[in-house]
């Protein structure tokens, strides 16, 4: 088997002859999600990493001084609506706009 790394061609998924790193981001989450455990985790773990590096480039890209909307755009990234969204799934209070 040839070595996978972040530039290797995807031999599955609907993005079948794209390279991971070129792959959308709810193809990279499909692969993390569900190729994890058992044969395939090298794609996965290289998927993740992917993820989040454009998390931390999103973040970036909302600017600095809004820490707010930095959360927001890894949240995203992770799957979930906004950072008061995740708050209140996880039973904490956050003041919301």
């Amino acid at each position: 088997m040839a070595e996978i790394t972040e530039t290797s061609v995807l031999p599955f998924t609907r993005e079948r002859g794209r390279r991971l790193c070129d792959a959308s981001s709810g193809c990279l989450q499909w692969i993390v999600g569900h190729l994890a455990d058992g044969d395939h985790h090298l794609w996965a773990f290289h998927a993740g990493t992917i993820l989040a590096r454009r998390a931390i480039e999103g973040a970036h890209e909302a600017g600095s001084d809004d820490l707010e909307a930095q959360a927001n755009a890894i949240l995203q990234n992770a799957g979930f609506s906004n950072l008061c969204t995740g708050l209140r799934r996880r039973g904490g209070r956050a003041k919301c706009r």
